[in-house]
């Protein structure tokens, strides 16, 4: 068999063997919405106790606020990833301009649901909905593990960075 037969066969492998390599994460599922403070609060903090994230990965733009649009993002990694980035890419309503928001992550070994978001005066009107959004979980060299968005966002992606 000469070789120019075998490269369809070679490609397909190559594409089975890169499948493979970037499918140590996923994106389960992602529910965006809002939610205010009180959703958050866990029965220990009415004695005076601490915010407990009951095994949820919290990340907010202003820390001290709890208030705001989140994507509940729930992902399974078969690997740690270490030095990752959880990145939202979203328009708000009536805005031609895309915003960023980058929050350091690190990934174990199991599924997790993380709660990205836009908190306190990033994001203060409880009923705007972003108009598209991007989610993505980069490595430390910014390759895209895993990403989920919006219908609009794939529908204008001509548009969207």
């Amino acid at each position: 068999m000469h070789f120019s037969n075998r490269l369809p066969l070679i490609t397909a492998l190559f594409g089975l063997v890169a499948g493979v390599v970037s499918a140590e994460v996923e994106f389960q599922r992602v529910w965006p919405g809002y939610r205010d403070a009180a959703s958050f609060t866990g029965i220990g903090e009415y004695f005076g106790g601490s915010e407990n994230p009951r095994g949820r990965t919290l990340l907010r733009s202003q820390p001290e606020a709890r208030d705001g649009y989140y994507w509940l993002v729930r992902m399974r990694s078969d690997t740690p990833v270490a030095d990752a980035t959880l990145r939202l890419d979203f328009r708000r309503p009536g805005e031609d301009v895309t915003e960023t928001r980058e929050f350091p992550l690190t990934v174990p070994a199991r599924s997790q649901p993380v709660y990205a978001g836009l908190t306190g005066r990033d994001w203060p009107d409880d009923n705007a909905l972003p108009t598209a959004w991007r989610v993505q979980l980069l490595d430390a060299g910014g390759t895209v593990l895993a990403e989920s968005t919006s219908f609009l966002w794939r529908e204008a992606r001509v548009a969207m960075p």
